[in-house]
């Protein structure tokens, strides 16, 4: 038997791909657990596969959504290259790193 997260249950995965479709069930992309709202997979999310920003502690239900933030913000976010870091520590490094020292000549 296979379980819904609604708490049906189904004799084979043709039947229960075939209900949630039905039923319109909203899919978590990271584990395949599907939902009956938008709102409960958003929560989801959040509690199970949550993105922190680690410079203001924000939460994100994808990482899509935390580089964006980061980018608006410039957490984490070399503006002079358009590159992306997983924190301040590392942004710093690439920073003193030759990719950012300029010769004048």
């Amino acid at each position: 038997m296979l379980d819904c997260s609604c708490g049906r249950n189904f004799r084979n995965v043709y039947a229960l791909r075939q209900h949630q479709r039905a039923t319109q069930h909203c899919f978590c992309r990271s584990c395949n657990r599907s939902f009956t709202t938008g709102n409960s997979l958003k929560q989801h999310n959040l509690a199970l596969h949550s993105w922190l920003c680690s410079y203001c502690d924000r939460k994100f239900s994808a990482q899509e959504h935390l580089e964006q933030h980061q980018k608006s913000t410039g957490h984490c976010f070399c503006r002079d290259c358009d590159r992306f870091f997983v924190n301040h520590y590392t942004l710093r490094q690439h920073h003193s790193s030759p990719v950012h020292s300029y010769r004048l000549f």
